[in-house]
């Protein structure tokens, strides 16, 4: 039973359809830490998601500073 889920096509986490009826309804305790573990978990992916992309990021910096050209767009 999760809020969000992840769009496996495109990599990005989405409202689930079922959240409508969710909503409405009570969580038992169980639910509310199932929920609550599913939260964490996918906080845990998308902090190591966002570190490969800034190691990504800086490796690209690097590789356009090593050039010749000026960075930005050509006048």
């Amino acid at each position: 039973m999760a809020w969000i889920q992840r769009d496996s096509n495109s990599r990005r986490t989405v409202l689930s359809p079922r959240i409508d009826a969710e909503v409405n309804m009570q969580l038992t305790p169980e639910q509310l830490v199932a929920e609550f573990q599913d939260a964490v978990m996918e906080l845990y992916f998308a902090r190591k998601r966002i570190m490969l992309l800034e190691a990504e990021n800086e490796a690209l910096k690097a590789e356009l500073g090593s050039d010749d050209r000026p960075l930005g767009p050509e006048v």
